[in-house]
């Protein structure tokens, strides 16, 4: 019963890491067709800063991409 509970939580934790890395991967790709289009009209400060913010949340994705496979290896 211990073990049932435990894998449940972890199913839940899970999806919810698989859901939130739906959520960032989506924003990522927002964030990149933003950058394309500030770059194309030569607006240096919204490209600079649309490059902070990628480079960013492509941080994050790596953490919760770790995240859910550690917990996926349990």
């Amino acid at each position: 019963m211990h073990q049932e509970r435990n894998e449940r939580r972890r199913q839940r934790c899970l999806v919810a890491l698989e859901e939130e890395i739906a959520g960032l991967e989506a924003k990522l790709r927002h964030l990149e067709e933003a950058l394309q289009t500030a770059s194309i009209a030569g607006d240096v400060p919204q490209v600079t800063a649309l490059g902070v913010e990628i480079v960013e949340l492509q941080e994050t994705l790596e953490v919760r991409y770790d995240e859910w496979a550690a917990i996926a290896d349990e």
